[in-house]
């Protein structure tokens, strides 16, 4: 069978750990308590050439895995290591914990250059309405966009896992 990015993100999501392998809890992302108009079930592909669909799937994308960062336990966790900077928002902060935890610049790109692009595109163009959509096919745009962001949940994942991002005690 060929790669679904949907069907694997909603998976990646769907599991995502709230402990590492010690059973130490490690909330750094949580399915967001959002409306049902903008949860797992309603996130589809774009299927069409509209911005609107485009702009909706991206709103939705977003709402799931930028506010699902749990910004509190971010903003502890980057005291704890040493790396809070208060000027940041959650995913450059996370950006920042992965850094000090000694992961390889390839794996934080992995993680946070989606997320940015995502909260990126969700600000500039679909909140504020400012910007303009990627010039490229919309459906492509957004199956690329959720093949990284799944890309970006898993690897994320996968180092609560390994308890790299586990806040030891104080």
């Amino acid at each position: 069978t060929s790669y679904d990015p949907l069907g694997s993100l909603k998976i990646t999501l769907k599991q995502f750990p709230q402990h590492d392998e010690q059973k130490n809890p490690c909330p750094i992302w949580e399915m967001p308590n959002i409306s049902e108009t903008r949860d797992l079930t309603s996130l589809g592909y774009v299927v069409t050439e509209s911005r609107k669909e485009w702009e909706d799937q991206i709103l939705a994308l977003s709402q799931i895995i930028v506010e699902g960062l749990n910004t509190s336990y971010i903003n502890k966790l980057a005291d704890a290591k040493g790396c809070r900077d208060k000027e940041l928002a959650s995913i450059k902060q996370l950006g920042k914990i992965l850094e000090s935890v000694l992961i390889s610049q390839e794996d934080v790109k992995i993680i946070i250059n989606p997320l940015n692009e995502l909260w990126r595109l969700r600000s500039a163009i679909v909140a504020h309405h400012g910007g303009k959509p990627p010039k490229d096919d919309l459906r492509i745009h957004f199956r690329e966009l959720l093949t990284n962001c799944d890309s970006a949940m898993e690897k994320l994942a996968e180092f609560v896992k390994s308890g790299f991002l586990v806040q030891k005690g104080d």
